[in-house]
């Protein structure tokens, strides 16, 4: 089972103003589990490339500025463009002053100890309810094991980073 929230928003910092794309998602291990049987979430948050996270690690930082200046000046069409389409952060054909630009805005935002709650839905409020608050490690992974309530039912949990905000 796999929850996705893509194109969310994440608000890192102190800085009211600065949104960062995110994608935030929701594995379970097993995803049926009897009563009495432990249930493991996890998942990772993800900075979305599009601010300069280009190797997906969690973080905007050196190697990503690097890789975008190695490759700067390439464009679509050009011998060797494949290996630089990476890093054409907006997508528009050619590695240029734009791409530079938002990796060094964005320069030093990360993962790296952000709050993720694990709520569960309670069908009787029609209402998410926090059950886990957990950090997630240097590149995004976070991961929970518990034992469900024990009644027999279905029960639905999300991943929720509180300082972002979801489109509906």
């Amino acid at each position: 089972m796999m929850v996705s929230k893509p194109k969310s928003e994440l608000q890192l910092g102190e800085e009211p103003l600065r949104v960062v794309p995110t994608t935030l998602e929701l594995n379970a291990s097993p995803s049926v589990v009897g009563l009495g049987e432990e249930v493991t979430l996890y998942g990772r948050l993800h900075i979305s490339k599009s601010v300069g996270d280009v190797n997906d690690d969690g973080r905007v930082d050196l190697y990503d500025y690097y890789m975008v200046c190695m490759c700067y000046g390439w464009e679509e069409g050009m011998p060797g463009y494949e290996w630089c389409a990476d890093y054409d952060i907006d997508e528009d054909g050619k590695v240029d002053l734009y791409d530079v630009y938002t990796v060094a805005s964005y320069f030093g935002i990360d993962v790296w100890g952000k709050k993720i709650k694990i709520q569960r839905y309670d069908p009787s409020t029609d209402s998410w309810i926090d059950e886990f608050e957990l950090k997630a490690d240097e590149n995004g992974y976070f991961e929970v094991s518990f034992l469900p309530p024990q009644e027999v039912g279905v029960y639905y949990y999300r991943a929720y980073f509180p300082g972002g905000t979801y489109p509906s």
